[in-house]
């Protein structure tokens, strides 16, 4: 699987797929082939059935230089002498955008869009097994307003799962905060003066 989340910020493919395949690169450099031969060695040596590609706007939304090395990385992987089912999920216009891309330089390629999901028990057994697949602590699991999440994302999987990534860091950094004296003095500091306003 490609891309864990939260995304660690190196956006070529490429780079990527070494990294996830255990092969630490000192740069985060493109490879303008598309596909290194130590990584197409890898694959054919290992023959993958697939790689899943989650949040494919990551790889997409960001210059064309950098888009265009991710598509070209693509295509040689799907032109491998045994290449593996490449899955991409994602927003519907990232990933129809590489689907179109796919399909205009004759690659196999289908799309498929998930319905929304309806606001229930399922819903919520979803939401606890994406926190749980993520190993958040039980108190953020708990603080959160599933309704809500609900609202925002529409039953859409993929943005339900953006919620919930954003929601966790900012639950991480106001956790930090908390522990920085610089940023208590502040409440401190605050509080007083709001004390101050309402004695007077």
């Amino acid at each position: 699987m490609l891309d864990e989340a939260p995304y660690p910020g190196n956006r070529y493919l490429h780079s990527k797929l070494m990294d996830s395949l255990g092969v630490r690169l000192h740069s985060a450099s493109p490879c303008y082939e598309g596909l290194s031969i130590l990584c197409a060695g890898i694959l054919d040596l290992r023959s993958y059935d697939l790689i899943l590609i989650e949040d494919a706007q990551r790889f997409r939304d960001i210059s064309r230089r950098i888009t265009d090395s991710n598509l070209l990385t693509l295509v040689r992987i799907a032109r491998l002498p045994r290449p593996p089912l490449i899955i991409m999920t994602g927003l519907p216009d990232a990933v129809a955008f590489f689907h179109a891309m796919f399909v205009e330089v004759g690659m196999n390629s289908q799309l498929k869009v998930l319905e929304a999901t309806a606001f229930g028990e399922v819903y919520t057994e979803f939401v606890a097994c994406v926190c749980k697949s993520r190993r958040w602590d039980e108190a953020f699991n708990t603080s959160l307003q599933v309704d809500q999440i609900y609202q925002q994302s529409q039953g859409r999987v993929g943005l339900t799962v953006r919620i919930l990534e954003w929601l966790h860091l900012q639950s991480v950094a106001t956790s930090r905060a908390m522990e920085n004296p610089v940023y208590q003095q502040l409440l401190d500091d605050d509080w007083d003066e709001e004390g101050w306003d309402e004695e007077r």
